[in-house]
């Protein structure tokens, strides 16, 4: 029903909530949607250190894929984070003897 409800910021009252919104822009909303049920899930089963290490973690993943398929020229800061992460990522999942 919320679709059906004309938009009421909008001048023309028969132009509907989602006029405009392409592929793209579902898709952004729908996948916003999932990461945020990821979330939760992992709030339920785990705890908030391992949620910000998987923050962190996809941030670096796509700091990579960036570099790859969006030709964004990296910097030694950028580098310098990556390997941090890389690190703290490693060193907090790493064999408990350590301890």
């Amino acid at each position: 029903a919320f679709f059906c409800l004309p938009n009421p910021n909008s001048v023309s009252k028969s132009i509907g909530f989602l006029e405009g919104y392409d592929a793209l822009a579902c898709g952004v909303v729908f996948v916003n949607a999932f990461v945020g049920l990821i979330m939760t899930a992992v709030y339920k089963y785990a705890d908030a250190v391992v949620k910000c290490f998987a923050c962190d973690f996809s941030a670096v993943l796509l700091c990579i894929l960036s570099c790859i398929f969006f030709d964004l020229t990296p910097s030694v800061t950028m580098w310098s984070g990556v390997a941090l992460v890389l690190y703290a990522v490693h060193a907090y999942s790493g064999n408990s003897n350590l301890h």
